[in-house]
């Protein structure tokens, strides 16, 4: 009796696999995204990650895996120029403070998903602020944590829109076999 490769590679870890790569790729090319030169020059960083986040946890928790947000966070961090570690800590407290918050809103409409991310996006943006001050050794300008809030509030329904079409893509998502 042979065994080939293909008999001992389940297909479930290999569609799980095509997933997880599908949000890592689609979330790093929002981490891209926030790196154009023309952030700069309205003086905000976007964390379009968070909107993502937010909505994934609430939505779809099962495309949010912990060790693709530390991933992701060591990416942001060595990207961004932060303090490695960062990123990673502001991406598990979004996950950690979202988790219980779901099942008050999972029914609700959009006005009280949105209360939630203005909720959200504050107290993380602060978190963030604080997290980088004390990296720091001094309170960095609060306009720092501010302009985001108020950027990240602006963009919250376009970014529901691409989230909303990334997972349906990631939905059709279907074993293709080794080769396509």
């Amino acid at each position: 009796m042979t065994i080939n490769l293909a008999m001992m590679i389940d297909p479930n870890k290999i569609l799980n696999f095509r997933r997880l790569a599908t949000a890592f790729f689609f979330l790093s090319g929002l981490i891209m995204v926030s790196l154009l030169p023309f952030w700069r020059e309205i003086g905000v960083v976007p964390n379009f990650i968070s909107v993502v986040v937010y909505l994934w946890t609430i939505y779809r928790p099962d495309l949010v895996s912990r060790k693709l947000f530390i991933l992701l966070g060591i990416c942001r961090d060595a990207t961004m120029g932060y303090p490695i570690g960062v990123s990673v800590l502001e991406l598990l407290l979004i996950i950690s403070l979202t988790s219980p918050f779901r099942r008050f809103v999972i029914e609700k409409n959009f006005r009280i998903v949105f209360i939630g991310y203005v909720l959200f996006t504050t107290l993380s943006n602060c978190l963030f602020w604080l997290i980088l001050s004390a990296t720091k050794g001094y309170l960095l300008p609060f306009t720092g944590a501010l302009k985001p809030i108020i950027f990240n509030l602006l963009a919250y329904p376009l970014m529901c829109q691409i989230s909303l079409h990334m997972q349906q893509r990631i939905d059709r998502i279907k074993m293709q076999g080794f080769y396509g």
